[in-house]
């Protein structure tokens, strides 16, 4: 399972098919072999250390995929459709298919998919193994018990069961989102995936005999059937929505299909994602429950008549009685597990928590805010929970998109040693309803508070040592706060500043067109070079330098230090001297003069560089509480779920840390990274060096 949204290094050199280690692939168990036994077996041989981690793309890879090629032709499992072998490959990785067809005409057409990827980490660069027990040669061992038992049951389900083995889950999802690009796989009749990814220890090491089922939201049938099979067990099944667990598993490559997506995963634990998950970690007990488990939900899913509809976003209150389960049993815990750091910030989520379950109902608003909430109250397992779970909320869908369609793009175009990655670009900008606020004050001027959410996946390129190519995937995930009061057209240059730097990026474009239109009442016609040309003619300038001149000199600081940052990418020689005069002026603001710094660093001539030293001594600070209205008690949007995903970003922690900055500072530690001397805070050798 990943940390995080996109972890993915894409696989860029070639793959490595030399003879690997000298390991034997053991026979596989004799049906009659104790059921913990088995899963033991499994675990214990993929978390091997010969095995090396399982990284795509190695030979411990290839013997994870001989040893679950045995077991799928021990359970006469067949191909997927057209395919000579169970592995089915994409290029870059390898998956493995075994089908056991269903014995109803009528629904054998039907396709229930169970799945758990191989792959693990591999090494680090000190030569630490990374095992990958729990994560997933647990799920593996589960998906092989599961094919194993129905394959010699008296009667094989009516539904067709396909069993999966994705390869590189661990690089951003590669291997399910390559399988759901397949024409005849977006042809196929899935109708339910059944998704296993770290079972058998306790999650978060505290919350023990359970399981974490995502999916089941809306669907109280389905919940109740799941429940019956944990009490059969000694499980309890605590269901959680897919959307909060977000793009981290294999289930997301079919979310946006429509059908059934579960996953079963007994959550994070201290040892995930290190060199201490090995297989004397886990459970077996656990394992062998949580496999009977998965073994009667595909069993269930197989043989009904209708499968359960799919609705990712729909209110459950079952979900927050599994939050109360879970913040209960961490509040009680007492073996050192949960920081002290995070233990007040724990027992108020419980609190929350409880207040909602008392209530008996939980808007959406406020089923973001607990998930929120519980992301920041365990901030030491992930300190960018909060950004991401709010992003996984709100955008699930588009995140997903944005995805698969990096992995076709990459499908058609796969880089290599001496080609690149095609170029790709997606970019999503929205403000939610709840997120803008706009009203008239006391002075007859309107104040404007928003926040826009913005996530950006792009690809990069570069030569390493020619002709050999490099490439890699970036992304962003930020909210960006709009704060100003001043005139409608005040309201307006600050928007049109804003957007400046983004005006040819036809998401943010759009974006903006939704903030216009509620901050002035009417529907924006054109892009951005309409609004603009419609506001030179209003307010009497000739041309588009001459508005951004006017800005960076207003009266209104907002206006002022958006269309100073505006202007940094400004060649002009007349935005250098009004950026000059701005940092000069101690009677501005230090946020304004702070961005017009940045324009006379980017232009290192004498006249800049002495308008640094004039500075050095200032003790303006760079940023103050009170120019920040995100900071002040009376904060419109300070209840929104927008903003506490906000305060986990970098650039509010960034904010933070430039409250004790000032202007003399960061005028120094520009002189010293244009020129590459240090004469300190001395006026008179910087002037000397400067005029030399």
């Amino acid at each position: 399972m990943q940390t995080n949204f996109f972890s993915m290094r894409l696989i860029l050199v070639l793959m490595c098919f030399g003879l690997g280690s000298c390991t034997t692939v053991p026979p596989a168990p004799t049906p009659s072999a104790n059921l913990k036994d088995n899963l033991a077996a499994h675990v214990q041989f993929l978390a091997q250390s010969k095995l090396e981690g399982r990284k795509t793309g190695t030979a411990g890879a290839r013997l994870a995929r001989q040893y679950i090629e045995a077991r799928f032709r021990a359970c006469g499992l067949v191909p997927w459709p057209k395919e000579k072998s169970y592995e089915v490959s994409y290029g870059l990785g390898k998956n493995l298919i075994g089908i056991l067809p269903g014995s109803d005409t009528n629904l054998s057409g039907e396709i229930v998919l169970i799945s758990a990827h191989y792959d693990h980490l591999g090494k680090d660069k000190q030569g630490r193994i990374y095992a990958g027990a729990v994560d997933n040669a647990s799920g593996v061992a589960a998906l092989l018990e599961t094919a194993r038992q129905l394959s010699e049951a008296k009667q094989r389900p009516k539904r067709t069961l396909a069993f999966v083995s994705f390869d590189a889950e661990e690089q951003g999802l590669f291997g399910s989102f390559a399988f759901t690009c397949r024409r005849d796989v977006d042809e196929a009749k899935i109708v339910a995936v059944v998704n296993m990814d770290m079972l058998g220890r306790d999650a978060l090491d505290v919350v023990k005999d359970s399981i974490l089922v995502g999916g089941t939201e809306s669907r109280p049938a389905l919940q109740a059937q799941l429940r019956q099979f944990g009490s059969e067990t000694g499980l309890r099944i605590l269901p959680l929505p897919l959307a909060a667990v977000g793009a981290r598993t294999d289930n997301a490559a079919f979310e946006n299909r429509g059908g059934l997506c579960l996953l079963f995963t007994c959550g994070p634990c201290s040892d995930y994602h290190r060199p201490s998950d090995t297989a004397e970690k886990i459970n077996y007990t656990n394992l062998e429950r949580s496999a009977k488990v998965v073994l009667k939900t595909v069993e269930a899913l197989g043989n009904q008549d209708q499968i359960p509809s799919a609705d990712l976003h729909a209110f459950d209150p079952e979900e927050l009685k599994s939050m109360q389960t879970i913040g209960s049993e961490l509040c009680a815990c007492s073996n050192g597990v949960i920081k002290t750091e995070d233990r007040p910030a724990l027992l108020h989520l419980k609190e929350s928590i409880d207040k909602a379950v008392e209530k008996g109902n939980c808007g959406p608003v406020a089923r973001e805010q607990i998930f929120l909430e519980t992301a920041t109250a365990l901030k030491s397992w992930s300190a960018t929970a909060p950004m991401l779970e709010h992003f996984y909320l709100n955008y699930h869908r588009e995140l997903l998109d944005a995805q698969k369609r990096l992995v076709a793009e990459t499908l058609k175009h796969p880089p290599g040693l001496f080609h690149k990655l095609p170029a790709f670009n997606y970019d999503l900008c929205d403000f939610l309803d709840s997120d803008i606020f706009v009203a008239q004050t006391a002075t007859n001027t309107f104040a404007l508070h928003a926040l826009e959410n913005r996530f950006v996946l792009w690809t990069a390129n570069k030569t390493a040592v020619w002709p050999l190519k490099f490439s890699s995937v970036s992304h962003v995930f930020a909210i960006y706060a709009f704060d100003c009061q001043g005139s409608r057209e005040e309201l307006m240059d600050y928007c049109l500043a804003m957007l400046y730097p983004l005006r040819t990026n036809n998401a943010c474009v759009q974006s903006a067109k939704k903030l216009m239109r509620a901050t002035f009442d009417d529907e924006p016609q054109g892009n951005y070079t309409d609004w603009l040309h419609a506001r030179l003619q209003q307010g009497g300038c000739v041309e588009e330098i001459e508005w951004l001149l006017r800005c960076m000199h207003s009266s209104n600081p907002a206006v002022a230090r958006e269309a100073t940052r505006a202007a940094c990418s400004s060649q002009d020689s007349r935005v250098q001297e009004a950026a000059r005069e701005i940092l000069l002026n101690r009677e501005i603001r230090g946020d304004v003069r702070h961005y017009a710094m940045w324009i006379v660093a980017r232009h290192p001539n004498r006249t800049n560089l002495l308008a640094l030293v004039e500075v050095l001594a200032d003790a303006t600070p760079l940023l103050s509480r009170e120019y920040m209205p995100q900071f002040q008690r009376d904060y419109p949007l300070a209840d929104s779920p927008t903003f506490w995903a906000k305060r986990s970003d970098f650039w509010w922690k960034r904010q933070l840390k430039d409250l004790n900055q000032t202007i003399g500072q960061e005028a120094l530690a520009n002189l010293k990274q244009v020129t590459k001397k240090d004469f300190g805070t001395d006026p008179q050798k910087w002037r000397k060096s400067v005029q030399d």
